[in-house]
């Protein structure tokens, strides 16, 4: 099967700063029936996530008072290093 690609195009409003995509795929062409991956299972890539969690803390000067929302993350695996920090997130 081809690999499908979608182009990325977003819009952000001003008054609320809500940013949206121009359009989206249904969920049946992005999940197929054996679709089987869940970022949460490769220790490897928890390592990186955790990794970057730290330096995104640092670099934005995240603490409790911040709030972080994560876009695509598959199974929510990077929050849980957000959450481990005491940090409100979505």
């Amino acid at each position: 099967m081809a690999e499908l690609n979608y182009a990325l195009k977003g819009f952000v409003c001003e008054n609320c700063w809500l940013v949206k995509l121009s359009s989206h795929t249904a969920a049946d062409e992005l999940f197929i029936v054996d679709y089987a991956y869940f970022s949460s299972t490769s220790t490897s890539w928890c390592g990186h996530a955790e990794c970057f969690v730290r330096s995104a803390v640092k670099r934005f000067g995240l603490d409790q008072k911040s709030h972080v929302v994560e876009l695509a993350s598959n199974d929510g695996y990077l929050l849980q290093y957000v959450q481990k920090g005491g940090i409100s997130c979505l």
